[in-house]
C-alpha cells in the first residue's frame, strides 16, 4: 500500500551569477511562479537553476486548509485505487455506516 499526503514545504531555487536580479524582480513583479523562472527556457535572463527542497519545513496540510478536500489517502497497490481518505465526505460516511 501506499499513504500519500499533502503538505506545504518550502524550496529554494538557485540561479547562476549572470542572472540579473533586475530582470527576475521583475518577471517575479509580473506573476512567473518561481518553477516558471526555473525551468522556462523562454524566459529570458533566468537559466542554470537549481531546484532544492529546504530540508525541515514541511508543515501538513488539515482538511480545513484544503477547502475540506482530502490530505491523506491510502492507495491499494493492485489496483492503485484510494481506499481511505480524510475528507469531510468519508469521514461522514463513516460515521453513518457506524450507526447502522
Amino acid at each position: 500500500m501506499e499513504l500519500h499526503y499533502k503538505c506545504t514545504m518550502w524550496c529554494k531555487l538557485i540561479f547562476s551569477d549572470e542572472t540579473d536580479k533586475k530582470d527576475l524582480i521583475q518577471k517575479l513583479n509580473e506573476g512567473y511562479l518561481p518553477l516558471e523562472l526555473g525551468y522556462n527556457e523562454s524566459v529570458e535572463g533566468v537559466n542554470n537553476t537549481e531546484w532544492i527542497p529546504i530540508n525541515d519545513t514541511e508543515e501538513f496540510i488539515s482538511v480545513e486548509e484544503n477547502d475540506n478536500q482530502s490530505t491523506i489517502k491510502l492507495y491499494d497497490n493492485i489496483s492503485k485505487a484510494p481506499i481511505w481518505d480524510n475528507s469531510y465526505e468519508s469521514e461522514i460516511k463513516r460515521r453513518l455506516s457506524c450507526k447502522n
